[in-house]
Formats: structure tokens, C-alpha cells, sequence
């Protein structure tokens, strides 16, 4: 394939869009982007700012007129910000519009954001690509799909999906794997990001529907939100570390867990010279073997002896999900061998 990048020719046998809401890679596959807008005009920017929020969370105002939101992000003075709010107009200068927005809707009159680093306006949409892959052009992150910041996935789902694809895209561009083992990205990651739609669509239309009902399902939302295992709940949702593939091609739905297409635990380890590790410091890219005495696969395969013992031999992904489980090397050669050639588990 040929693609010209920042006005430079290059020539690859894949290209992956990652260029956002608005790909050109997308378009210019023909590949589909249906979806609905979900709110109006919002305000964006990245400040700092002198108020006595705590830092330990982020922060909301509801009003009549709309909402204001506080996200801290990491800074050396610890006072930069991440400030967004709806707007009916956004005419003018975003920073001074959320200066007289924060006063109006927070009523934190002495609180001051000084500068912006980055502002933005733009509108709220759900939308998720037709297919995320078009012959050898595929599509990862915004490129193939945007939603509400609400819930605060966005970030996450798009590096699942880099981190599902990489492994796959490079067996295959090193001649170790078929083409068909690609299917296996949508197949994995597109039902999630299905989910994360209909969630931050759900959580949107709450904190922006008007009228009586709207301000008081606010207001039980807002109530709730403060309780410790609502919060820790929220925080794990939007980790994604619950995400499994075992209704995927390369997953299993039966047998002890976890399953093939399950998240493994980051396990205490001891490597082949007794040094003691951690399962996902040692992955990077490569595939690890956790037990299985006398099973020698050689590169890009890690073989790790996990502290706690486990049942049988277990096969762990690159991306940490796990591929397979069992009792003889023999099986699990043939289960790699069967799955890189045909993109479906063994």
C-alpha cells in the first residue's frame, strides 16, 4: 500500500487509522461512521488554576443553565486543571466563556483560572465504525469510535484497542501468522466499544436531560456518587480491567476460570534465573508461559514460574489475556500452530 504522511510517500503492507474522529484513513477506506449527535456545544480547556478543590477526585456543579465540571491533571505546582462545560453558544473566547461560566454555575466567585494550555469546542456524539478493518486498512481509538467523556473511557477503550491489535498485526507482518488472525480485533473489540457507547450514552442523557425529571435524577446521581463503593465501583468500571474475549473467537465460555480470553492477574513470578517479577513487567510484546516444566518455545515466548502454583500450564497473550490452558506441551504447540493459521482457538 501507499500512503502519503505529513506530505511524504510511504509504502506498507498495513495501515492502521488512528487519526480521530475525523479519519481520513476511515473515509478514504469506505468504511461506514453512523452515530447521533448527544448534546450540544461544549467548552474545553486545560488551565491552571487558583481554587481549593481537592485533587483527590474530580468535581461537578448541575444548574439550571447546565453543568460545569474540574478534572485535575498532573502538573509540578499541582494546579492544573482539565475545565469543561455545555454551552448554548460558543462564540468568543472559550477561557473568558468558562471563567463566567465557572462563577454562574459553581458560585466559586474567588476562584481564578489564570491561563490555557489548550482549549477546544465541540459537540457530544456517539458513533462506532462499520467494520474496523477494510482489507489491509484498519481502524483503533477515536478513528473508530467517540462518545461522551462521561465515565472517562475514552483513553482506556483506545488503548485496548492498540494494545489487541499490535500483537496480532506484528505475527502477521512477520510471515508468522495469516491474515485471517486480524478478524479477531473487531471480533474482541468491537462489542466492547458497543457497551462503552450505550454506558456514557446512558450517563449523558442523565446529567443533561432538562426539566424536573432531569434535575432530579441529578441530584439521587449526585447523592450516590459520594458513597465509597459507588466510587470504587465507578473507578474499576473505567478501568476496563474487567474486559474478557472469552465469547471471542479465541475465547472459551466453559471450564475453571479464568478463562481463555479472560484478564490475568499481574502474578508474582520467579524467570528462568529465580528472579523475582511480576507476569506483566515481562510480557512487552512477548508471550509468557506460566508453569509447564519442560515446554521450550524459545522467542518471543517468556517462560515464568508463578510463586503461587497454578493448574496445569497456562499460555498469557501479549496484551495479558489469556490464550490457553492445559496439561502437555504437545497441546499447546498445537493450539498456537491451529490458532495463528486460522484466527480461531483450537
Amino acid at each position: 500500500m501507499t500512503a502519503t504522511v505529513s506530505g511524504e510517500t510511504a509504502h506498507a503492507d498495513y495501515v492502521v487509522g488512528c487519526d480521530g474522529a475525523h479519519s481520513a484513513v476511515r473515509r478514504l477506506a469506505g468504511i461506514g461512521f453512523p452515530g447521533v449527535a448527544l448534546a450540544d456545544q461544549w467548552l474545553l480547556a486545560d488551565v491552571t488554576a487558583d481554587w481549593d478543590l481537592d485533587r483527590r477526585g474530580s468535581s461537578g456543579w448541575f444548574s439550571r443553565d447546565g453543568v460545569f465540571f474540574a478534572i485535575p491533571m498532573r502538573s509540578e505546582h499541582d494546579d492544573a486543571w482539565r475545565v469543561m462545560a455545555d454551552a448554548e453558544h460558543a462564540d468568543g473566547d472559550v477561557l473568558d466563556q468558562l471563567r463566567r461560566l465557572l462563577v454562574e454555575r459553581t458560585g466559586q466567585a474567588d476562584a481564578v483560572l489564570r491561563e490555557a494550555d489548550w482549549t477546544s469546542v465541540f459537540r457530544i456524539h456517539r458513533r462506532l465504525a462499520d467494520s474496523y478493518r477494510a482489507g489491509r486498512v484498519l481502524l483503533a481509538g477515536d478513528a473508530a469510535h467517540i462518545h461522551s467523556p462521561f465515565g472517562g473511557q475514552g483513553m482506556n477503550t483506545g488503548i485496548g484497542d492498540a494494545e489487541n491489535l499490535a500483537w496480532k498485526l506484528a505475527l502477521v507482518v512477520q510471515g508468522r501468522a495469516s491474515a485471517a488472525l486480524l478478524d479477531t480485533y473487531q471480533a474482541e473489540r468491537r462489542p466492547l466499544a458497543e457497551d462503552v457507547l450505550r454506558g456514557t450514552t446512558a450517563t449523558t442523557r442523565v446529567l443533561l436531560t432538562d426539566g424536573a425529571v432531569g434535575r432530579a435524577a441529578r441530584a439521587v446521581t449526585a447523592r450516590v456518587a459520594r458513597l465509597g463503593p459507588v466510587q470504587r465501583y465507578a473507578t474499576w468500571l473505567a478501568s476496563q480491567l474487567w474486559v474478557t474475549y472469552r465469547k471471542g473467537p479465541l475465547g472459551a465460555r466453559r471450564g475453571p476460570r479464568p478463562r481463555p480470553g479472560d484478564r490475568v492477574p499481574d502474578l508474582v513470578c520467579r524467570d528462568a534465573d529465580g528472579r523475582r517479577t511480576r507476569l506483566h513487567a515481562e510480557l512487552r510484546g512477548r508471550w509468557a508461559v506460566l508453569g509447564g516444566d519442560g515446554v521450550s518455545l524459545g522467542e518471543p515466548f517468556v517462560h515464568l514460574a508463578p510463586e503461587r502454583p497454578l493448574r496445569g500450564t497456562w499460555l498469557v497473550r501479549p496484551d495479558g489475556h489469556l490464550a490457553w490452558r492445559g496439561d502437555t506441551p504437545g497441546q499447546l504447540l498445537r493450539w498456537f500452530e491451529t490458532t495463528l493459521r486460522t484466527g480461531r482457538a483450537a
